[in-house]
């Protein structure tokens, strides 16, 4: 028993160390061929001029501000490295610390997520408050075009704020195009049988693409609840959950190594951060 113990501390150990080397090697970089040319940016001169203070949810398409966001968004999520997934960092006192990316990752998502209901309450007048809905639905339509799955979730949650989805008569002038894109988006993220609809459709797609990684966040939490060792014999690594854990991280990791090819506005990325 006490050497299957020593064995056990020297795996664990190893693994640490791994993880940790991993944490300090620095990502390849991505080195695109003359055939991966970012799409132009379709946006007025006085777009690009503009002071990003000024810059407002409707002056952009929301194909492009699509693309920004995803740009942000790539960046982020690129960030995350392997140890800050482990032992639910993200939730410990010292979570700054242990989870620095997984964070900022997440403020992100509650910001943009803010940020469209706060755009659709704010308008006090009904037909303005309705076109504002109608491309907040539009942007979240571009973003799962786009398979930024993280973006479009956060904008479907913030379309589902009590306080939006309560403005019946504002949803009643909706386009049926619009209606079309919202009932679809419902569908793929909705949380039912564990995101069993985004899960199929990101088992499908080619990359690049950004998950929603709440849905990981959560497989890790409930996974991480079971035990570190076995319960019939302690001194034994439970390498069932380890593979697991494993899994979750790898499978992030697939989504990181592909990044996207967009042009940056410098305006639109200050205002989204």
């Amino acid at each position: 028993a006490k050497h299957m113990t020593a064995a056990s501390k020297s795996i664990s150990l190893h693994i640490d160390k791994r993880m940790e080397s991993c944490s300090l090697a620095c990502r390849p970089e991505f080195h695109p061929s003359d055939e991966d040319k970012p799409p132009k940016i379709k946006v007025t001169k006085a777009v690009r001029m503009m002071e990003w203070k000024k810059i407002r949810i409707d002056s952009l398409t929301p194909k492009e501000l699509a693309r920004q966001i995803t740009i942000l968004d790539q960046n982020l999520f690129r960030a995350i490295w392997p140890g800050e997934l482990l032992g639910q960092s993200w939730t410990k006192q010292d979570k700054q610390i242990r989870s620095p990316h997984v964070l900022a990752n997440i403020s992100q998502f509650c910001s943009l997520s803010m940020w469209i209901a706060s755009e659709i309450v704010s308008q006090t007048d009904i037909e303005r408050r309705a076109n504002i809905l109608g491309r907040s639905i539009s942007i979240a339509y571009e973003c799962f075009k786009l398979q930024n799955f993280n973006s479009a979730m956060s904008i479907a949650t913030g379309l589902q704020n009590c306080a939006v989805r309560r403005l019946r008569q504002t949803w009643n002038l909706l386009s049926p195009s619009c209606w079309d894109q919202w009932e679809q988006l419902e569908t793929i993220f909705s949380c039912d049988a564990n995101f069993a609809a985004l899960r199929l459709t990101m088992n499908s797609i080619t990359l690049p693409a950004i998950p929603y990684l709440g849905m990981f966040l959560s497989d890790l939490t409930f996974i991480d609840s079971e035990s570190n060792v076995l319960e019939e014999k302690p001194e034994m690594i439970n390498f069932v959950k380890m593979r697991y854990i494993s899994t979750i991280i790898k499978q992030i990791q697939n989504y990181q190594e592909t990044p996207y090819i967009l042009r940056p506005l410098l305006n639109v990325q200050l205002f989204l951060k």
